[in-house]
């Protein structure tokens, strides 16, 4: 059997109707932005949490409560637990003066913040636009 031709002949460029990114894409960005999540997780732990732990002298300051050794123990695993479960990560961790830890983070207008106090209370603040909008206990 011999091929035959068809009059039907297409012509021009081809066009895209439909663009959809292809799944392998998109898998492969979110592990992307999950691995950089992670890192970053790990450097706020490693860099800042475990080396307060090592050294609270470095916290140390006339008027200013450092965090306690219990209080940084109980920040590490807060951050183990939100880095595992896929969390973004905060812009910055500070201690609050009051022998407390924050996780802060900024992005554009909005600012969230998990305050982990020197009671071992932990509390949730969203604000959009310097308005609080959510605040929990944890």
């Amino acid at each position: 059997m011999t091929p035959t031709v068809s009059d039907a002949i297409l012509s021009g460029n081809r066009q895209v109707t439909d663009a959809t990114p292809d799944v392998a894409e998109a898998e492969l960005s979110m592990g992307a932005q999950s691995e950089e999540n992670r890192d970053a997780w790990d450097r706020f732990i490693d860099d800042t949490l475990v080396e307060w732990g090592r050294n609270i002298s470095i916290l140390e300051d006339e008027n200013f409560e450092p965090p306690s050794a219990e209080i940084i123990n109980l920040a590490c695993t807060v951050a183990l637990d939100l880095r595992d479960a896929g969390g973004t990560p905060p812009t910055r961790i500070v201690p609050d003066g009051d022998g407390g830890i924050s996780f802060e983070r900024v992005d554009g207008t909005s600012f969230v913040s998990l305050d982990i106090y020197s009671d071992q209370s932990i509390e949730f603040l969203e604000f959009d636009d310097c308005r609080l909008v959510s605040r929990e206990i944890l």
